[in-house]
């Protein structure tokens, strides 16, 4: 299974209705989670090039990506069109890339993670510790 279909195959057991655009086409995988923004243009992005993965939310909705910065600017940063975490950290296998996403999704939605995530990556602090920084 390529990382790309890792990726999917771990994200979508939280977020059933999340809609995959691409797979495997390059290095960058998008998904569509409805509950996030309605507009299907917007997408989780999970960058897999040099076997590294970045992650980020692309919203061309600027009203948007203003709103979520005034809500979260400690913990998300505004790139090109849309915003990422901060510090645009990089994870080295697919598990840490999408339990870092199931976070940062949950953080835009405003709610704390449920229970499909284990309860030892709860803790962001302890999730942040593997981030590696460029």
């Amino acid at each position: 299974m390529s990382l790309q279909q890792q990726i999917v195959s771990l994200f979508c057991q939280t977020f059933k209705n999340a809609n995959v655009k691409k797979v495997d086409k390059d290095n960058h995988l998008d998904i569509h989670i409805p509950a996030l923004h309605e507009k299907r243009g917007t997408h989780i992005f999970f960058n897999t090039s040099k076997e590294k993965i970045k992650i980020g939310f692309y919203c061309r909705d600027k009203e948007y990506v203003v709103s979520l910065l005034s809500r979260y600017s400690e913990q998300i940063e505004v790139f090109s069109q849309g915003v990422r975490p901060i510090k645009n950290p990089i994870f080295l296998t697919a598990e840490e890339a999408v339990d870092a996403a199931i976070e940062f999704v949950y953080l835009l939605l405003g709610r704390k993670q449920d229970n499909n995530i284990d309860k030892n990556e709860k803790d962001s602090a302890r999730i942040l510790k593997r981030f590696i920084v460029e």
